[in-house]
């Protein structure tokens, strides 16, 4: 459909971070965004707010302009959802967030996509800056709030558009990836692990879903993947690209943060970056191994990555004071966790606190609560919140933060469970020592606690 000057679009489920950023492209490009969500919270309630866009809550029929020109559906909408139903029944135009990317933004504009299980918004924030340096007109969709970019968002006046590639359900109408409607001409594919189990009944899924984007590459398009992820190069032979390119760290990292890489080239270049962790060292690979092979100066897109500061969330600081660091971090997943415990533990010297909340619809099942066990292991003081909400889960496939407190103290850690978060804070307020690093990790708004342990550091 062709949006006229001036629309009135309406946004249902405007909360998420890709929903968010796409109503601010909208917004910029001159149309009016009016949203909804059962509630928001920082970042994107920050920057709606900034963005001066409406956001109404909790879902309600009432909340539904029923003037505007189109409708916009998140992921997080199920079909009984009241306003759902009231679009449904309107006979008026609605479309998922992923065609209103590709039909507005992405065109048949040349499309970078960054996918995996790990390392997509951190990446994805990486490749954009570098590409920003080089072309200010770039156009790009994160699904977080870099630092060093003016947004999470920029609408393109440029060939270029970069996005980061969910493999999450497009809508509850529409069951497949998203990034199927991203038009892929260059991709990132970071690692292939077993997730979303609210979507996805095992790995096999999983790897189906990565299947359609490398089938998705064209023949004069790239493909840049992790070399040492096995579920990935399983998949190699569903890619047609001509450029199939794979990439690696070598050698350990050493204390000054300097690093190699190498790709199928067997290219190696020392590069320093401002993160932590190996994963990260990765991503920069990555990114490096991708413009490098279209034809970018390697030795500029290190320049540029080497001032990358990061993106909110991910081992973002949110306090340093009286020898102690407070650090926030999406790491929801228990790969995701561990090892951001252990980048952390490398870099710091004293006790690393680990304070989880499971509240991803994969972290609340039973699924992966061994792996979350061995994950927090790592930590020196292990805090379990209350699961989020799991309503809708049987008693037996639930996540149990008790049994894994419990499981974590036979293992020697020091462990305990929470019910709420001012039980954490005093906790932590009672037990802090100088030289603590304590990590607080949810992808979501944890009960509030981040305002709250600040004010007490």
């Amino acid at each position: 459909m062709q949006l006229k000057p001036n629309s009135i679009i309406y946004f249902l489920g405007i909360g998420g971070t890709a929903m968010g950023s796409l109503a601010g492209l909208l917004k910029s490009m001159g149309h009016t965004i009016i949203g909804s969500d059962k509630g928001v919270y920082p970042p994107m309630s920050n920057l709606l707010k900034t963005l001066k866009i409406e956001v109404r809550t909790p879902y309600d029929v009432n909340n539904i302009e029923p003037n505007a020109q189109l409708y916009i559906i998140g992921n997080v909408i199920r079909r009984d959802n009241p306003e759902a139903q009231w679009v449904l029944n309107s006979g008026k135009p609605y479309m998922s967030l992923p065609q209103a990317i590709a039909q507005f933004l992405i065109k048949d504009r040349e499309s970078f996509v960054i996918a995996g299980t790990h390392g997509k918004t951190t990446t994805t924030s990486m490749l954009s800056w570098s590409l920003y340096n080089e072309n200010k007109g770039l156009g790009y969709l994160i699904g977080g709030i870099p630092k060093d970019l003016p947004s999470s968002f920029q609408v393109p006046t440029s060939n270029i558009f970069a996005i980061e590639g969910d493999e999450y359900d497009t809508v509850f109408y529409d069951k497949v990836p998203k990034f199927k409607y991203y038009k892929p001409k260059h991709v990132i594919l970071t690692s292939i692990e077993f997730d979303h189990a609210d979507i996805y009944k095992d790995l096999d899924e999983v790897k189906n879903a990565f299947k359609i984007l490398l089938e998705k590459i064209p023949i004069d398009g790239t493909l840049v993947y992790n070399k040492n992820d096995e579920n990935i190069v399983s998949l190699l032979p569903y890619c047609q690209a001509n450029k199939i390119i794979g990439y690696g760290l070598d050698v350990n990292l050493s204390k000054d943060k300097s690093n190699y890489f190498y790709n199928d080239g067997d290219d190696k270049i020392e590069f320093e970056i401002n993160l932590v962790g190996d994963y990260n060292y990765e991503n920069a690979v990555a990114v490096i191994t991708l413009l490098s092979s279209c034809g970018y100066s390697t030795e500029r897109i290190i320049s540029h990555l080497k001032k990358f500061t990061g993106v909110k969330r991910r081992q973002e600081i949110l306090v340093q004071k009286n020898n102690i660091t407070l650090i926030e971090d999406f790491a929801h997943h228990p790969t995701s966790v561990k090892k951001t415990i252990m980048a952390i533990k490398n870099k710091y010297q004293g006790r690393v606190w680990a304070l989880f909340e499971p509240r991803s619809a994969t972290s609340r099942t039973k699924i992966f609560q061994q792996d979350y066990i061995d994950a927090l292991a790592v930590a020196d003081v292990v805090l379990v919140y209350k699961p989020f909400d799991q309503s809708s889960l049987e008693e037996n496939n639930k996540f149990s933060a008790k049994e894994v407190v419990t499981s974590l103290k036979k293992l020697g850690c020091t462990a305990n469970f929470c019910h709420n978060s001012n039980e954490i804070v005093e906790k932590v307020s009672q037990e802090k020592i100088p030289g603590d690093t304590i990590i607080v990790m949810s992808n979501g708004a944890f009960d509030g606690i981040y305002n709250k342990l600040i004010e007490i550091l």
